[in-house]
């Protein structure tokens, strides 16, 4: 009681990649990843 109250909203790394391509291979040693192409068997896909 008699306490601030905050709402806060913390955003970082924002950037747009429009070659994004969700369930791609996010694993990769490329600089950027995420951008085509199946996942390697028994690795995850990129998600969002």
């Amino acid at each position: 009681p008699g306490s601030p109250i905050f709402t806060v909203l913390h955003l970082s790394d924002i950037h747009v990649d429009f070659a994004y391509t969700p369930g791609s291979q996010g694993d990769c040693s490329q600089p950027l990843c995420c951008r085509g192409g199946q996942p390697a068997p028994g690795h995850t896909g990129a998600g969002f």
